[in-house]
């Protein structure tokens, strides 16, 4: 969905746990549809982990419409538990657009209201 002519930054969460971690394939996935992602001034990518961003990915941390959003406090301590309960506060407090789902599944308490897209893979 480009948007022509317009001012306004859409911002959208991804669910980036993937790229805490050397390639995989959904990592590669996650990271090809960022960076080939067209009109970058119009769009902010939010990639959230409870973790830090593998140096694998540091080409797509360097892009200009994308921001390491990691984690803190002790929620990070458990990942299921950020994802569960300090990644939804985290999406709050950020103010998305939109939130990916990268790996077929979303948190249990998205925020209200919030649009979601999920990825399934099928092998």
């Amino acid at each position: 969905m480009a948007i022509k002519n317009s001012k306004r930054v859409y911002r959208i969460g991804v669910d980036a746990r993937p790229l805490s971690w050397s390639v995989s394939g959904v990592s590669r996935v996650i990271s090809q549809i960022i960076s080939a992602f067209p009109d970058k001034k119009n769009y902010r990518f939010l990639l959230y982990s409870s973790l830090p961003c593998h140096e694998d990915y540091r080409d797509l941390r360097l892009l200009p419409n994308v921001e390491w959003a990691q984690g803190s406090g002790w929620t990070t301590k458990k990942a299921g538990l950020w994802y569960n309960a300090g990644l939804p506060f985290q999406m709050r407090r950020d103010r998305l657009d939109l939130f990916w789902g990268s790996q077929q599944q979303l948190p249990p308490f998205l925020p209200k209201g919030l649009p979601a897209v999920l990825t399934f893979y099928v092998l």
